[in-house]
C-alpha cells in the first residue's frame, strides 16, 4: 500500500495526518501491526528551499534514516525504539 501526501504541510499537520490513517487502520479494518513502512520526504526549511543533511566528517547527505526496534539490533527482549542512521549506502540519482 502506498499512502502520498501531497502539498507542504508542517510537523503538527504531518503528526496529525499520520495518527489519523494509524487510527482509521486499527479501528475500521482491525490492523494491530505494521511489518514496514517507507517514507520519502523531502525537507524543507522555513523559506521554503529544499533542505539536504550531511555528515559533516564526509560530507555526504544522509539518504537513509532506518528505526529499528532495539531488540532487532542486540537480540533483546526490550522495546525501545532507536534511530539509526546509515548513509553507507547512497542513493542513486
Amino acid at each position: 500500500m502506498i499512502i502520498s501526501f501531497d502539498g507542504t504541510q508542517d510537523e503538527k499537520q504531518m503528526e496529525a495526518s499520520l495518527i489519523e490513517i494509524l487510527k482509521l487502520f486499527r479501528e475500521r479494518y482491525h490492523v494491530s501491526h505494521y511489518r514496514e513502512i517507507h517514507l520519502n520526504v523531502t525537507l524543507v526549511d522555513e523559506d521554503g528551499c529544499d533542505v539536504e543533511l550531511v555528515d559533516e566528517e564526509t560530507n555526504t547527505p544522509f539518504r537513509h534514516f532506518k528505526v529499528c526496534m532495539q531488540h532487532s539490533l542486540q537480540k533483546k527482549s526490550s522495546s525501545e525504539v532507536r534511530l539509526v542512521i546509515d548513509n553507507t549506502k547512497p542513493l542513486k540519482p
